[in-house]
């Protein structure tokens, strides 16, 4: 179960059960101005615990994590989303810049090919000039994949790629543009994806999109990556 912390002055004395765009959560208000306001936050805390939450949407800006993971508790993690997304956030990327992707070379580094990196590469390959896998494990493999579908080959990585995608922060960080898409990267932001028509309804965007994803309420047709 999914739980979603929200502010009001005038908080409800009990969890209650809602719904964001067809996800449902269990929400608690909390008025973080409120005397004793760390003590409620843990009794809520507590709370949704026992009620079999592990995953807390809160609002930007939110202060209170200390007190939640005490109690069990953590924020919803959107990098899965985000490596699942990294085609079109690269693309997106380029686009900002002035830059057309079929004159561009994107560069994909990681430790090891993944899912995220694997299937970023064949959505970019036929839409870029040149792809550079950079990928110690996997990758020599996944080239040949790619040179036997495409006909393209696949060029060694290099410094002046017009952008580049990190899937892990032990590997090189050049390029006109890079994408940091692992734990404690510079992750994109609600300026950059967005799901029209979505109140965000108090919560972090990103993390919100993340769950709706994971749960299937929204697919990549639904989101806008600017």
């Amino acid at each position: 179960m999914l739980a979603q912390l929200s502010y009001s002055s005038h908080p409800a004395g009990a969890p209650e059960r809602a719904q964001i765009a067809g996800l449902s959560v269990l929400r608690v208000q909390y008025d973080p101005a409120a005397l004793f306001a760390k003590h409620r936050l843990r009794r809520w805390g507590k709370q949704l615990f026992r009620a079999g939450c592990r995953r807390v949407l809160v609002p930007e800006g939110f202060d209170g994590w200390e007190v939640l993971r005490r109690c069990g508790l953590r924020p919803v993690d959107p990098l899965e989303f985000l490596q699942a997304h990294a085609a079109p956030l690269t693309l997106a990327a380029l686009e900002r810049r002035g830059r057309a992707p079929e004159r561009c070379a994107v560069a994909l580094r990681a430790l090891r090919t993944g899912r995220g990196l694997e299937r970023a590469a064949w959505e970019l390959c036929p839409r870029v000039r040149e792809l550079c896998v950079s990928a110690p494990r996997g990758g020599e493999g996944l080239c040949r994949e790619l040179q036997w579908e495409f006909g393209l080959a696949v060029r060694p990585d290099f410094e002046g790629v017009g952008a580049a995608v990190r899937f892990d922060r032990r590997t090189w960080d050049a390029g006109e543009q890079v994408l940091e898409l692992f734990p404690e990267g510079n992750w994109p932001g609600a300026e950059e994806i967005s799901l029209p028509g979505l109140d965000p309804a108090g919560c972090e965007p990103l993390r919100l999109y993340a769950a709706l994803w994971e749960a299937g309420k929204i697919s990549r047709n639904d989101l806008e990556f600017t």
